[in-house]
């Protein structure tokens, strides 16, 4: 997978089983701000309103057409920017897919991004330091980092 090209395209109702899958891995949980397991209705109505959102966008990355990570931008409300938020498949983390991710979702973002990374989601920081977020406040257990427009 490493010279295969990554693809983003937008995420669908059909996606919710891939997606639910992926948000109730027990590695995904740990690191989300919700660390309780979604049931199927709950996460269906979530992504159903997400997807009618028009200050949310939710991609599904590809890679030679195999689903491989997920990747969420959110409009911030009162401040110029958007918030990140991502997750690879677990059968796939570990070969360098978060890190092209963001460069594939950051070419698109003209405005400043967010992303908040629990202080204990040790690979997701060194990722997003890696593209250019820098740690611009911190919290007991989370970190908020920041990347200007490039």
């Amino acid at each position: 997978m490493k010279n295969s090209e990554l693809l983003l395209r937008a995420a669908t109702l059909s996606d919710m089983e891939l997606l639910l899958t992926w948000r109730n891995d027990a590695e995904t949980r740990k690191y989300s701000h919700n660390t309780e397991y979604i049931d199927r209705e709950s996460h269906l109505a979530w992504l159903d309103s997400s997807l009618r959102n028009p200050k949310r966008h939710i991609y599904i990355a590809e890679v030679n057409s195999v689903e491989v990570a997920t990747i969420r931008v959110d409009s911030i409300k009162d401040k110029d920017g958007c918030l990140l938020s991502w997750c690879v498949a677990p059968e796939f983390r570990g070969k360098g897919l978060a890190k092209k991710l963001l460069h594939q979702a950051l070419k698109t973002i003209d405005t400043i991004s967010y992303a908040e990374i629990k202080n204990s989601n040790l690979a997701s920081i060194k990722i997003a330091i890696s593209v250019g977020f820098n740690l611009i406040d911190e919290s007991d257990d989370t970190g908020l980092y920041s990347r200007s427009i490039s």
